[in-house]
């Protein structure tokens, strides 16, 4: 291999596309994505991890046309998206079951600025999340994904991953689960806040007299605040359970992109 001013051009490549897969998680991944963290950070820890796994990276056939070498740039991008995009699913799921309980209480309006997706969100839906990050980093989550990150490397090696396929359906298939996970976490709240509008409609046609929405507003949002509250530890558990099924996701989403 020829060499410019004692630099190998093939190390060179091979060194920028492990950066750009690792680059491809940390932007995809739960909360390392996050717009909470600074990009200077990310860059910073994308580089840091790229080095501690470059040694451990096979041979590379690399290309020697520009062309070719734009596309395995774009391929490695890829399949770090698409670890990070797929085991970052759960929190849109727990976002989502958020909203749905904030609808139901009658928090459909209140809305605060999420940094992360720089738009309004339904303010019980962000406390669900914010929530989830905490009980995600308490389970070492974040060490997970840094292990599936390193683990990617030796199951698809660099240029070879499979695009198309088994790794389409794994997307599919794991964003489905957003909405049941939605379904799962929301489920004892929405499920309570049913009955008192049931409750609150037996009411009114007994008592004709009674204005049950200014009755109902705040019993609605005492209820829902306190079964929020009793929920928490089941609410815990079943995060606990969500982000295991996550890692499960990262796996097989890795072994099908594997050539």
């Amino acid at each position: 291999m020829i060499t410019v001013s004692g630099i190998d051009p093939a190390a060179v490549q091979k060194a920028l596309l492990v950066f750009v897969r690792v680059a491809g998680i940390v932007g995809t991944a739960p909360l390392l994505g996050s717009q909470y963290v600074p990009a200077k950070v990310k860059i910073g820890l994308a580089v840091a991890v790229s080095v501690l796994v470059l040694p451990v990276v096979g041979p590379v056939n690399l290309s020697d046309s520009p062309v070719g070498q734009a596309a395995l740039l774009c391929r490695e991008f890829a399949v770090g998206a698409a670890v990070g995009f797929v085991t970052s699913l759960v929190f849109m799921g727990i976002r989502l079951a958020g909203s749905l309980v904030g609808v139901q209480m009658g928090f459909g309006v209140v809305h605060v600025m999420d940094p992360e997706t720089r738009e309004e969100v339904p303010i019980i839906g962000q406390m669900q999340y914010l929530l989830g990050a905490l009980i995600f980093l308490a389970v070492d989550g974040h060490h997970w994904v840094l292990g599936g990150l390193a683990r990617s490397f030796e199951i698809i090696p660099v240029g070879a991953a499979t695009l198309a396929g088994a790794p389409t359906e794994v997307v599919a298939r794991s964003a489905a689960t957003v909405f049941t996970t939605a379904v799962k976490i929301a489920a004892p709240v929405t499920a309570a806040l049913f009955l008192t509008d049931t409750a609150l409609a037996f009411v009114a046609r007994s008592v004709p007299q009674m204005n049950v929405f200014v009755v109902g507003f705040p019993l609605k949002i005492g209820v829902g605040l306190s079964l929020l509250l009793i929920s928490l530890p089941l609410f815990a558990v079943v995060a606990v359970h969500l982000f295991s099924a996550s890692r499960d996701a990262m796996i097989s989403m890795i072994g099908a992109m594997a050539p």
